[in-house]
């Protein structure tokens, strides 16, 4: 079973450049992932015991607005996670978005 992890979704400055953003790496890793069998949905087993079990991976991801309470001061995810920095999921969402209203349209 894979999930994909948080360092392979950041993007660099040059993959910026050129467009690319997280859900494009995010969609490259899981098809390597599959191409090689690594599992990345849901798969229902029985056990040897005859239990039947349901493995899901959860593809899953924090943001920004996560605030960590350090006892006086807060402390902002954008200022102290590195992922959250080079992460970029926008472009993505916003086109993703915009064609989907288009269409209802």
């Amino acid at each position: 079973f894979y999930c994909v992890g948080n360092h392979e979704l950041w993007v660099t400055t040059e993959e910026k450049k050129k467009n690319l953003n997280s859900m494009h790496k995010f969609e490259a890793v899981m098809k390597a992932a599959e191409k090689v069998g690594a599992i990345t949905s849901r798969k229902d087993i029985v056990t040897k015991h005859n239990n039947n079990v349901s493995i899901i991976p959860l593809q899953s991801w924090y943001d920004g607005s996560l605030f960590f309470d350090a006892g006086p001061e807060q402390y902002n995810a954008y200022e102290i996670c590195t992922d959250t920095r080079m992460c970029e999921w926008r472009n993505h969402f916003e086109s993703s978005s915009s064609a989907s209203s288009s269409s209802s349209s």
